[in-house]
């Protein structure tokens, strides 16, 4: 899959994917690793999806879903 013009700034710029493997995790048994549940957020943010809900069907069903898959949030 070819990278969004952002997703490659970030790489670029910020070496996304390393950045982002540095985050602590601080849950006990998540249901979902602490850079999939960050990049939803953070992406979600950036394409201007405001609720969480509408994030959380990106990722099931839209544009997100390619590049993070599912996020169930309880």
């Amino acid at each position: 899959m070819r990278r969004h013009q952002l997703e490659a700034y970030l790489h670029k710029v910020f070496d996304w994917d390393r950045s982002i493997a540095a985050l602590p995790e601080g849950r006990k048994n998540p249901r979902h690793p602490w850079r999939k549940v960050f990049n939803a957020v953070f992406l979600g943010s950036a394409c201007q999806f405001g609720p969480v809900h509408r994030i959380e069907a990106e990722c099931k069903d839209g544009v997100l879903e390619k590049r993070i898959g599912p996020l169930i949030l309880v």
